[in-house]
């Protein structure tokens, strides 16, 4: 958990479940700090344990983009084949051709 901490920040959310479909069947869920606390304190952490990392939020700024390529894309679509108008939008936006094809499907 340090080194998840170190990696991903100590704000990030995450599960970790124990000895599921069992007996003593445990879920830690915060994030990753708060778990780890939780684990510190606990006398003996054995057994199966299952991790979950959520994933990272989006920033504005790409956000914004993949707007703005939507936008670009349906305008473009209009008036010209799907594939020369993600060639076209991926020069405009210096991203790559295939993922403006596939945002666009």
């Amino acid at each position: 958990l340090e080194s998840l901490a170190n990696v991903f920040g100590g704000d990030r959310q995450i599960t970790i479940a124990r000895e599921l479909t069992k007996k003593f069947e445990t879920f830690y869920c915060g994030d990753i700090e708060k778990v780890r606390a939780e684990l510190a304190a606990e006398k003996h952490c054995k057994g199966e344990l299952v991790l979950v990392i959520s994933g990272a939020e989006e920033n504005s700024d790409a956000a914004e983009q993949r707007d703005r390529a939507v936008e670009i894309m349906r305008l473009l679509t209009k008036e010209m084949p799907r594939k020369r108008a993600a060639k076209i939008a991926a020069q405009i936006l210096s991203l790559s051709a295939n993922e403006l094809y596939a945002l666009d499907l």
